[in-house]
């Protein structure tokens, strides 16, 4: 979902005494130089000197330590996460709200006890999000590898740069990819987005999601 910058660029070359010496390829020299910085990787720091990188990969991998779709989950968990989404939070891209989405997201963590969760009575399943179009979604929840099926159809527009209105429209239940009942659903409410790139989302709900 989400700054400082460091660069490097310090090489040793047999040539380079000469090439930094002699007046007619000073202008080669630089422009040597000035490549080589170019190419150098640049890594992206919080202001806690932590990595973008290095906080995803944590951030993902204390979701997926913690019992299924975060479901349970102790309090020093929760607070574990929260505090490497706080991380990761300054290196979401500017407008988050804005950013194009497509294709299909899998819950990996939430602090929801709802049925966003996944949980629906004692039953926990697979829950992801398909992205329509630039306003239409569906959230799904599997049960028993797609035997059953619930989807909450629902439709977003942008508030401003962070947030998102969400409203729901209709709710339907497939059983073997069959569509039985469909019914309108209501409700809405504005999700807050933490962090975004092209594979990884966080929100606020006001319950996180990853």
């Amino acid at each position: 979902g989400h700054f400082g910058m460091v660069g490097v660029g310090s090489a040793s070359h047999p040539l380079l005494p000469l090439l930094l010496t002699a007046a007619p390829w000073a202008s080669l020299s630089a422009r040597i130089a000035a490549d080589a910085i170019n190419r150098c990787p640049v890594v992206q720091l919080s202001a806690t000197g932590t990595s973008l990188a290095a906080s995803r990969a944590e951030l993902l991998a204390k979701c997926r330590a913690a019992p299924r779709n975060g479901i349970g989950g102790s309090v020093e968990e929760q607070d574990a996460i929260e505090s490497v989404v706080s991380e990761l939070e300054p290196f979401c891209p500017p407008e988050p709200a804005r950013t194009p989405l497509s294709g299909v997201w899998d819950l990996v963590y939430t602090t929801s006890k709802g049925g966003s969760s996944g949980k629906v009575g004692p039953l926990v399943g697979s829950v992801t999000q398909t992205m329509v179009d630039d306003k239409r979604f569906i959230n799904a929840v599997d049960f028993f590898g797609g035997v059953l099926c619930l989807a909450l159809h629902a439709e977003r527009d942008v508030i401003d740069d962070k947030r998102i209105q969400v409203t729901f429209k209709e709710i339907a239940l497939s059983i073997f990819g069959n569509e039985v009942i469909r019914r309108p659903s209501k409700g809405s409410g504005v999700w807050v987005q933490r962090f975004v790139d092209d594979t990884l989302r966080v929100m606020h709900t006001p319950s996180l999601f990853v």
